[in-house]
């Protein structure tokens, strides 16, 4: 009951909500009443525009070099190889797709390591498209002037702990130092250009490097007087060994999944009791703020969450191949970045975006979820709980 009212609670507070919502809803309608797994132009377009990343974070595949798990290879492709999605392929994609409107979120693997950012930006914003951009922050100054003068909508940086928890976590000396000093600078340009945007908000992956620093985190980032207009704190999407294999033996015929996201962090060793107290110091001490938390939970989930990985928390069923498209630094579509290691169609290779959006393997993909609605190694899945 708590939980429900925090969540109407919240939607009175930003009832900017509430229309996207609604759309979300009238996008699942081919789900429920096509039959041959085509779908509506996706409302969001997530691209990996590259595949390297300059730090080395604890609970990333990436940051520890995991190169079995899909995770890794979805991001990073190959330990030697390193694609990217290149700019004029980046621009005819924004001109084949403006005129449906999706938002372009702009992820992976760091983004301010492709040399066009601004340039893709640019393009993306001119086509009259909301652009995001999702950064670990250490490049941030030397883009923020040019990222507030290009328009950009949303910045979101990832933050993971007050300073000395978050460099921990990352792998890299003041890599909190940098990102707070790109917020800064962001914040500078937007007043001295008198612009309101980019607005700034941040993602806190909780782990068992850091479950016990949220309280900490938050009074760090007001102290530094970082301006975030949201905080995400989201629990970690995660696949055990044992999911993995009870996946394959069902269903590793139509997609195969590995263990991911447990081989720098281990979920199991999260004190449940010392996160909950965290979780609800959190929302007494920072309500006034636009905190959420992904996935929502009661204290008897959060249990399930990190004891029961085979239990699936809310939902149990996908249907993001119906709203979102997810498009690597080599132009394969897979479902997630954090989804299996699946090519369902290619930007390149199958001429347009839509060509590929409604081609014979993502159709095929679509079927499998609508029969079975999810898969085991889907439990942890943030797009689904």
């Amino acid at each position: 009951m708590k939980t429900l009212l925090r969540k109407v609670k919240k939607a009175l507070t930003h009832p900017e909500r509430i229309l996207p919502a609604l759309r979300d809803r009238a996008q699942m309608l081919p789900y429920h009443v096509r039959k041959d797994g085509t779908a509506n132009p996706p409302r969001i377009i997530y691209l990996s525009i590259n595949s390297i990343c300059n730090l080395k974070c604890k609970m990333c595949d990436v940051g520890v070099e995991n190169a079995d798990s899909q995770f890794y290879r979805n991001l990073c492709i190959s330990p030697v190889q390193h694609p990217e999605i290149p700019i004029e392929r980046f621009k005819t994609l924004i001109d084949e797709v403006k005129r449906f409107k999706p938002k372009i979120a702009i992820t992976s693997t760091e983004p301010l390591l492709y040399r066009p950012i601004v340039e893709a930006v640019r393009h993306a914003r001119d086509a009259g498209l909301h652009v995001q951009i999702t950064t670990n922050g250490f490049l941030l100054d030397r883009y923020a002037k040019e990222f507030v003068e290009a328009g950009l909508n949303e910045l979101w940086v990832s933050l993971d702990g007050p300073p000395a928890v978050h460099n921990r976590v990352r792998g890299v000396s003041k890599s909190f130092e940098r990102a707070a000093d790109g917020i800064r600078a962001v914040m500078h340009y937007r007043r001295e250009l008198n612009r309101r945007l980019p607005v700034i908000c941040a993602n806190y992956a909780i782990s068992n490097h850091n479950y016990s620093s949220l309280t900490a985190y938050l009074d760090a980032v007001q102290e530094g007087g970082l301006d975030l207009r949201q905080q995400v704190f989201s629990h970690m999407n995660y696949v055990l060994p044992e999911t993995a294999e009870k996946h394959n033996l069902a269903f590793g015929h139509i997609c195969r999944a590995t263990a991911s996201s447990v081989f720098g962090a281990t979920p199991r060793e999260v004190d449940t009791d010392l996160l909950w107290s965290e979780m609800e110091k959190v929302k007494a001490a920072y309500d006034h703020l636009d905190i959420r938390w992904t996935p929502e939970m009661d204290r008897r989930a959060l249990e399930d969450f990190y004891r029961r990985p085979e239990r699936f928390i809310a939902a149990d069923r996908c249907t993001v191949p119906w709203y979102m498209a997810q498009i690597l630094a080599t132009g394969d579509l897979i479902p997630m970045t954090r989804c299996f290691n699946i090519p369902l169609g290619n930007i390149h290779r199958d001429g347009t975006f839509a060509a590929a959006w409604n081609g014979e393997k993502m159709r095929a993909f679509r079927m499998h979820l609508q029969k079975h609605g999810t898969f085991p190694a889907c439990s942890r899945c943030c797009a689904i709980l």
